[in-house]
């Protein structure tokens, strides 16, 4: 059976139908593209930002203890924990820079790198006095200039550490807002097509008979 303006018709339905399924497939894109920033941006951030201030307030603790120490032996050991947590920072460190993926991290990150130099500038200032034996000389420069600039480098540390907790929850909502919009905005259209389609007849087809050379009704003639 041939149908009047068949071709038309068909063409709106089957638009519409792809209408659909690309808003599906653009907002499951974007859920995708978020998830990969959070697996691969914001969870390794939170990590190595959270484990490097760890090691940082490690290396102080020890190098404290180290002051106070009347041991020599007990001096070394504590000075050595101290060194390797502060080893275990630079890796943790390191391993942040490589999920930098904007300015804004860079910017945070270089001033968190800045205060990790002056700390440690300050850091070697006071154990080479310490190995001198200048204890209280090393005390004194410990309370006047190493504590304020331990203070600085731990605040630049949980600035990046509060970038990435943030980013973390805008992504996670940026998830949760295409989820919903793709699932309400998909149900609107498949219950829209529904009522145009089969409801309202909007895509009804209406049939056109067969042309005929023949008159409807006509006997045939028999020769």
């Amino acid at each position: 059976m041939l149908y009047r303006r068949f071709p038309v018709k068909r063409a709106i339905s089957m638009g519409l139908l792809l209408l659909v399924a690309l808003l599906g497939f653009i907002a499951l894109n974007r859920v995708k593209i978020k998830a990969f920033q959070i697996v691969e941006y914001t969870l390794p951030g939170l990590s190595d930002a959270g484990v490097a201030n760890s090691y940082v307030a490690d290396d102080f603790n020890h190098l404290i203890m180290a002051l106070m120490s009347s041991v020599p032996q007990e001096r070394v050991d504590l000075c050595a924990k101290a060194a390797s947590f502060e080893s275990e920072a630079a890796k943790s460190l390191k391993s942040y820079e490589n999920s930098i993926f904007d300015d804004e991290d860079q910017a945070n990150f270089g001033t968190l790198m800045e205060r990790r130099k002056e700390y440690l500038e300050m850091r070697q200032q006071v154990l080479e006095l310490m190995n001198r034996g200048g204890n209280q000389e090393a005390l004194k420069q410990y309370k006047q200039s190493l504590l304020p600039l331990y203070n600085r480098y731990m605040t630049a540390g949980y600035v990046v550490l509060d970038y990435n907790a943030r980013q973390g929850k805008e992504r996670g909502n940026g998830i949760m807002h295409f989820s919903n919009f793709a699932q309400y905005a998909v149900a609107a259209f498949t219950v829209a097509l529904f009522i145009l389609g089969f409801v309202l007849g909007v895509f009804k087809y209406d049939p056109v008979p067969r042309s005929s050379s023949r008159s409807i009704g006509k006997p045939l003639q028999i020769m």
